[in-house]
C-alpha cells in the first residue's frame, strides 16, 4: 500500500511520516496469514497449533471446520503458552483490548480473556458501554473505535499505573472494506480511499498522544496484522516485487536495530525490548528480538 508506482500514490503517507523507526523488511510466515495467527505469531512468538492449519476431522468427528470456526469452538485458547499481556501482567500493567467486530470470532475474546486482558471491548462491549455510533455488517467502523480508544487511554494514563492498551482496526478489511461516515466526510469511496483514510485516523490518534506530551512515558507500535487477503486492490498489490507487512515503532528504543529483517515471531521480544523490558538472551518463543545485541544471530531463514 505504500508504493506510490503502484496506487499514483503512497496510501499509508500518514503513518510513515510519523516520528520513530521500522524494520524495512517484516516478512509474514506460515501460520500468522490471517488475524489469530497474526495476533497469536506476534504477541506468544508461535504459531498456532497445527489443528488450526489442518481445520480437518475436529476431535475425530468427521467435521470439518475453517480455521476461524475451530478458535470460536474453544474452551481455552493456548493456555500453556506465555504471551505479551501475559509478561506484562507480572510487571504491574492493566492490559485493555478495544475492536470494532465481535469478540467472538475466530475465538479472540477467549484468546484474550485466557492471556491477562483485564477489560476487552469487541461489538457487543461497546454497545454494552454506551458506544452510540452506526454500525457495520462487521461491528463498529474505525472511526468510533478510535474516538472510544482516545478516552480510554486518557482514563488508564490518568490512572498513573502502566497500561496495555491494544487497538485493532476493522475498516480496511476484505473482501470490499468499510467506509466509515469520517472517512466518507473525507471524500472516500474506494478501497484504495479507506486504506489511505485508515491511515489519517491512525496517525491523528498518535498525533494526539504527542501532541498531549503522552510519549514522556508511552511507546505506540503499529503492526499490520498479517498481509492484505483478496481485495479489489490484489492485482496491483501482486504486481510489487516484494510484500511485507507494516510496523512502526514509536518513542525511543532502550537499543538500536540489529537488523531489518523480522517476521511475526520476533515482535513479542522486540516489543518488550523496545519499552525496556530486556529479554534475556534476547528469544522469547521463536522470536529473536530486533534491538540490541543478539547473542547469536537471528535466523534468516
Amino acid at each position: 500500500y505504500g508504493d506510490a508506482a503502484l496506487f499514483g500514490r503512497d496510501l499509508l503517507r500518514p503513518l510513515a511520516e510519523l516520528p520513530g523507526e521500522s524494520f524495512a523488511d517484516f516478512q509474514q510466515v506460515p501460520g500468522t496469514g490471517w488475524t489469530m495467527g497474526g495476533i497469536v505469531g506476534s504477541q506468544c512468538g508461535i504459531p498456532l497449533k497445527n489443528v488450526f492449519l489442518s481445520a480437518r476431522d475436529w476431535r475425530g468427528k468427521g467435521i470439518s471446520y475453517g480455521i476461524n470456526e475451530i478458535g470460536e469452538r474453544l474452551a481455552r485458547f493456548l493456555p500453556g503458552a506465555a504471551c505479551l499481556s501475559d509478561i506484562l501482567r507480572q510487571y504491574g500493567y492493566t492490559n485493555v483490548f478495544v475492536g470494532g467486530a465481535s469478540l467472538d470470532f475466530a475465538g479472540k475474546g477467549t484468546f484474550l480473556r485466557n492471556h491477562a486482558y483485564d477489560q476487552v471491548y469487541g461489538r457487543e462491549e461497546l454497545l454494552e458501554a454506551g458506544l452510540d455510533s452506526p454500525l457495520n455488517a462487521s461491528g463498529f467502523y474505525d472511526d468510533a473505535v478510535l474516538a472510544f480508544a482516545k478516552t480510554k487511554f486518557q482514563e488508564l494514563h490518568a490512572a498513573g499505573q502502566p497500561f496495555n492498551l491494544t487497538l485493532l482496526t476493522l475498516d480496511t478489511h476484505g473482501p470490499e472494506g468499510f467506509v466509515s461516515p469520517a472517512c466518507a466526510a473525507r471524500g472516500a469511496s474506494s478501497f484504495a480511499d479507506i486504506v489511505e483514510c485508515t491511515a489519517v485516523q491512525v496517525s491523528e490518534f498518535v498525533r494526539f498522544l504527542i501532541d498531549n506530551g503522552y510519549l514522556a512515558d508511552t511507546r505506540v507500535v503499529i503492526l499490520g496484522d498479517h498481509l492484505a487477503m483478496r481485495n479489489p486492490l490484489s492485482d496491483a498489490l501482486e504486481q510489487a516485487p516484494q510484500r511485507t507487512v507494516f510496523n512502526r515503532f514509536i518513542g525511543d528504543p532502550a537499543s538500536a536495530k540489529n537488523r531489518e529483517t523480522i517476521v511475526h515471531f520476533d515482535l513479542l521480544p522486540t516489543i518488550l525490548d523496545f519499552i525496556g523490558l530486556r529479554v534475556e538472551g534476547g528469544q522469547l518463543g521463536l522470536g529473536y528480538t530486533g534491538f540490541g545485541p543478539l547473542p547469536r544471530p537471528a535466523p534468516t531463514d
